[in-house]
C-alpha cells in the first residue's frame, strides 16, 4: 500500500540551514482513493490527512504513524473539509465539517475517541461556511475564512475560550487560508486584492496594527502558505510554468526557491514540527488520484 520514491532535489535558499542538502522526496500514500491535505503531529509522531477511498467525496479522516507506518481511521461521518489542524498538546484535530443544507462549521476531533466536539465558533452575525482554521502558538486563538452574508471570503479570529469573533479582512477580493506566524504576532493568507481578481499573491498582517503586506508578486497564482516552525521560512503553492508547483521563501518573501517534484502537480504544503520536511498533497500531471507526500531535508 506504501512506497519510497527517492528523488534528488535541491532548495538553494542561501540563507536556509539546509542549503546543501539533496532532500529526498517519498510517498506516503498510495491508494486507489484521493489521500491529500496531510497535517503532521506537534510530537511528529503522527500525521493526520483527508482521504476519500469511497470515491463518493465524503472526506474521512485517516491518522498515519509516521515512525511505524500504521493507519487507522479515526472520522467518517458528513463531510470534512481540510486543512486538519493540531491542537499544540496533540490530543484533539481541529477541520471544518459541513452537514447536508447546512453551512460548515469548525469542530474538534478526539484524537483518542474519534469523538466530534460542538462547533467552536458559534453562530454569529456571519453565517456562511467557516473554513481553513489555524490556531496559535499559544493554542487560545483561531484564525479562520468566513463566508460572508454576501458571499466574499475575509479572514477573522476567534477565541478558543469563549468563541466570540474579530473581523480581520474586509476587502472586495476573497481573503483566505490564515496562517499564524511563529509568535501569533501576525498571519499569513492569500487573496487576489492587488491584482483587481486576476491572480492570487501571499500576504502578512501584522495583528497588532493590522497592516498588510504583499510578500509574492508573481503573474501567475501564489497560494496555501505555510509558515516553518522557526517562522523564518514560508513554504507554497504556485502555478508559474503551467502547474502548481512547491516553493519556498524567507518571511519576508525574499528568496524565493523552486524544490522540484517532477511529474506532479502539488497543493497543501505544511512543515513537520522541526522545520525539516514539508508534506503536501502531490497529484500526476498524468492525471490519477492524490497522494501524500514529503521532501526530507536532514
Amino acid at each position: 500500500m506504501r512506497y519510497l520514491l527517492a528523488l534528488s532535489v535541491c532548495l538553494g535558499l542561501s540563507t536556509s540551514p539546509f542549503v546543501q542538502a539533496q532532500p529526498a522526496l517519498t510517498a506516503l500514500t498510495s491508494f486507489d482513493g484521493e489521500d491529500r491535505e496531510p497535517a503532521p503531529s506537534p510530537s511528529g509522531e503522527w500525521l493526520a490527512y483527508l482521504s476519500d477511498r469511497k470515491g463518493d467525496r465524503s472526506n474521512e479522516l485517516w491518522l498515519m504513524n509516521l515512525i511505524t507506518g500504521a493507519e487507522r481511521r479515526l472520522f467518517e461521518q458528513a463531510l470534512l473539509l481540510g486543512p486538519p489542524v493540531w491542537t499544540k498538546d496533540g490530543k484533539h484535530i481541529i477541520l471544518s465539517q459541513k452537514m447536508a443544507d447546512a453551512a460548515a462549521r469548525i469542530h474538534s476531533i478526539d484524537v483518542e475517541t474519534g469523538q466530534l466536539s460542538g462547533p467552536l465558533v458559534p453562530s454569529f452575525a456571519q453565517t456562511g461556511d467557516q473554513l481553513f482554521p489555524d490556531i496559535s502558538p499559544d493554542g487560545r486563538t483561531l484564525a479562520l475564512t468566513i463566508r460572508t452574508d454576501s458571499g466574499g471570503l475575509d479572514v477573522y479570529l476567534a477565541s478558543m475560550e469563549d468563541g466570540s469573533v474579530t473581523r480581520l479582512t474586509n476587502h472586495p477580493q476573497n481573503d483566505l487560508w490564515p496562517r499564524f506566524n511563529g509568535s501569533g504576532t501576525g498571519i499569513y493568507f492569500f487573496s487576489r486584492r492587488a491584482t483587481e481578481g486576476q491572480s492570487d499573491d501571499i500576504f502578512y498582517m501584522t495583528l497588532s496594527t493590522r497592516t498588510v503586506t504583499r510578500l509574492t508578486d508573481a503573474k501567475d497564482h501564489d497560494f496555501v502558505p505555510s509558515p516553518a516552525p522557526n517562522g523564518q521560512f514560508i513554504a507554497f503553492a504556485a502555478r508559474r510554468s503551467g502547474s502548481p508547483e512547491l516553493y519556498v521563501m524567507g518571511r519576508d518573501g525574499q528568496n524565493q526557491r523552486h524544490i522540484e517534484t517532477p511529474g506532479m502537480r502539488i497543493s497543501h504544503p505544511v512543515w513537520g514540527s522541526a522545520g525539516k520536511k514539508i508534506y503536501f498533497t502531490g497529484r500526476p500531471l498524468a492525471g490519477g488520484p492524490a497522494d501524500i507526500y514529503v521532501v526530507s531535508f536532514d
